[in-house]
Formats: structure tokens, C-alpha cells, sequence
């Protein structure tokens, strides 16, 4: 009986260990559960935007790349038409995975833009996440809209007309490498020089350590599109407006758009003029802007608020300042929305993107501090 006894409290208290464990893990929000890594490095060019690195080829060869939700196409550059110096190309004769084919495609961006090229199927490296034979188009030309980058990494959901590859998020779930069609995306908010990493891009889940609180999630009415339903927009506590349109969420653009009577108005809330020159936009006072208030956006009552550094960037020419409107006017509305919030907006929050739920999530970011939004002229 004695003996019975003592097993019998052995086994209740490794139960207990076991179980308590489980509970710290969690309760620990810094636990990560993501195995294998499936996260890859944001780095930030100020005269370019946030890009991410993935790696192609059995040499594991670095692209720097947009990061884009709005779209399911992936490109990089082709060494036979592009400059090795300027840009990371894409040799395809002296990878061991890389096929081309003759088969000649076009792809045309909503926002201004188009590339040309070859069907390439290559390895594809995310962190630890591998795909073989990852359809691609290995371009030879673009239009010149898209420079600086080496390629854009396609996260859309629908196939286009022209380009019926596979899509990434549905290659990656369906090898069993990540759960659920899902992404999140931290910017990261110190000041860093140009060419730095800031933030992370991880792929089919979130890691709790980027985010200082809970996610606020919204519905989205369209995934492909990833569109929620705006309600109201105010600066400080004067309401723009208060007209409901569908409205974008978008990692490929830069600036906030809106339609042209709201963007109008909050224009002339802060006192800003209309310049063609440099960046054709609204140029405002820079010490006026500086202590503008935020822009809050309404979704059915829930309020995400953002600071002037998210609407507004900043110039230096020489020992001069000037401070410009990261919102313009949305000239092309579609049928899914009207409207489009880009990085200006994202890159305050940690944003998780769920396909499968239909919900895009956003919590304030760990480590906040003053976003760096000034560019500089050479």
C-alpha cells in the first residue's frame, strides 16, 4: 500500500507538473511556438520603403522585395537584361533548380507599374520554409514605377487572368510548413540608417513579442482585396466624414488615399497648398504639422488613431525642411473599395493577416518610439 501510495503521488505530481507547464507556456506571451522559423528580415530604404529578403536558388541568393498584398505575382530581375550593380539579379543558367520557360508574361499594377518576362519555376526560401519549383516571372523589362527593387514578393489570393500560379500562402499550407493562410507584419519604430533591418515579416502566424498589447480585428467584406468597411474619419475631434465606403489595406503602397472631397477637407483643416514640383502633393508648415493632431479612422466603432508623422513626410534639401501629405486622392476607385490605407498607416501597428478567418488584426507594436518618416534629397 506503501508502496502504491508514493507511485501514486509521483504520477499526480508529474500530471500537475505537466499541466502547469502547459499553462505558463500560455500564459507567456514571449513563448513562440513557430517551428521552423518562418520569419525573414524587413529592411528599410528610406527612398524606397520597407522591403523584405527572400532567398532564391540552391545557392540561397538574397532579394530585396516588396512585400505585397495586393497581388499573387512574384518577379525578380533577370541578369541577361538588368544591371548586376544596381540591382540583385536572378542568373538563372547557373542555378541548379531554376527552369525557365518560353511562355511570356505581363503583369500590370492597379497603381501604375508593369514588368515583362519569362515563367521561371526556382527555389524559394522563406526563413526556414523551402518551396521547390515556386512559380515566378523572371522579368526583363518594367515600366520604370516599381525602382530601386529587386522584385516583388506576391501574397494575393486569386490568380490573375494571365499568370494561373499557384499561390504562396495556399503552397505553404497545403506542404504542411504553416497552419493557416495567414501573415503579420512588424515595421519596427527606432530611427535607423538606410539599408537597416527594422522589422519582420513572418509567415502563417504572430509572434506575441512584436506586439506591446492585444490585436483589435476587423472583418474583411474581401480577401482578395483585403478591404474592411471605414465609417468615419476625424482629425482630432473634428469629424471629415462620416460617408461609409470600403476601404484597402495595402503593403505595395506607400501613402494613405482617399476619395478627393475627403482628402479636400482634411487638406484645408491643415492649411496645407498644392505643389507640382518634387513630389507633385500638398506641402504644409512644418512647425504647424508637427503638432497637428492625429487622423482616426472608424471601422463600426472601432477607432484606430494615427500621429502626423503617419500622413505627413518630410524632405531635406540641403539645410532646408519641407514638409509634405503622405495622403492623396484616389483617382480609380474599384468596386471592392474606395480608399487605401499603405504603409503610412500600417507601419504604426502590428498588423496580422488572416485568409482563412477573414479578419485583419492590428495591435500598438513593442518597442514604439518616434517613427522615422523624413527623406533625404541627394
Amino acid at each position: 500500500m506503501k508502496i502504491a501510495n508514493i507511485v501514486f503521488w509521483k504520477v499526480l505530481l508529474a500530471i500537475l507538473a505537466i499541466s502547469s507547464s502547459q499553462f505558463l507556456e500560455m500564459k507567456d506571451k514571449n513563448s513562440i511556438p513557430h517551428k521552423p522559423n518562418n520569419e525573414i528580415d524587413m529592411i528599410l530604404f528610406p527612398d524606397i520603403g520597407h522591403l523584405g529578403v527572400i532567398h532564391l536558388g540552391d545557392k540561397k541568393q538574397a532579394f530585396n522585395v516588396i512585400l505585397a498584398t495586393g497581388n499573387d505575382v512574384t518577379w525578380v530581375r533577370d541578369v541577361k537584361k538588368f544591371n548586376s550593380s544596381e540591382f540583385n539579379v536572378l542568373n538563372c543558367s547557373q542555378s541548379s533548380t531554376c527552369i525557365t520557360t518560353t511562355q511570356y508574361d505581363s503583369f500590370v499594377y492597379s497603381a501604375g507599374g508593369a514588368i515583362y518576362g519569362n515563367k521561371t519555376y526556382e527555389k524559394l526560401s522563406l526563413g526556414d520554409l523551402v518551396l521547390q519549383n515556386f512559380s515566378l516571372v523572371l522579368a526583363d523589362w518594367d515600366s520604370g514605377e516599381i525602382a530601386g527593387v529587386d522584385g516583388v514578393l506576391g501574397l494575393g489570393t486569386s490568380p490573375k487572368k494571365n499568370l494561373h500560379y499557384p499561390n504562396l500562402l495556399d503552397r505553404l499550407q497545403s506542404s504542411g510548413q504553416i497552419k493557416s493562410k495567414s501573415f503579420s507584419m512588424y515595421f519596427g519604430h527606432q530611427h535607423i540608417f538606410n539599408g537597416e533591418v527594422t522589422g519582420k515579416f513572418i509567415f502563417g502566424d504572430y509572434n506575441p513579442k512584436y506586439a506591446s498589447g492585444d490585436f483589435t480585428f476587423l472583418n474583411l467584406t474581401n480577401t482578395v482585396s483585403w478591404t474592411a468597411n471605414l465609417n468615419a474619419i476625424t482629425l482630432g475631434s473634428e469629424e471629415i466624414t462620416t460617408k461609409a465606403l470600403p476601404i484597402c489595406f495595402d503593403s505595395l503602397t506607400d501613402s494613405i488615399y482617399l476619395p478627393w472631397k475627403i482628402q479636400n477637407e482634411i487638406v484645408e483643416k491643415l492649411n496645407c497648398e498644392w505643389r507640382a514640383y518634387e513630389a507633385p502633393t500638398y506641402e504644409c508648415d512644418c512647425n504647424s504639422l508637427s503638432q497637428a493632431p492625429n487622423l482616426t479612422f472608424n471601422f463600426n466603432g472601432t477607432l484606430f488613431s494615427v500621429p502626423p508623422s503617419a500622413y505627413s513626410f518630410s524632405y531635406m534639401v540641403k539645410d532646408s525642411k519641407h514638409c509634405y501629405l503622405s495622403i492623396e486622392e484616389f483617382k480609380q476607385p474599384y468596386p471592392e473599395y474606395q480608399g487605401v490605407l499603405g504603409i503610412s498607416f500600417l507601419k504604426n501597428f502590428y498588423s496580422y493577416w488572416n485568409i482563412d478567418n477573414k479578419t485583419i488584426g492590428l495591435a500598438p507594436p513593442s518597442n514604439q518610439g518616434a517613427i522615422n518618416s523624413e527623406k533625404i534629397l541627394y
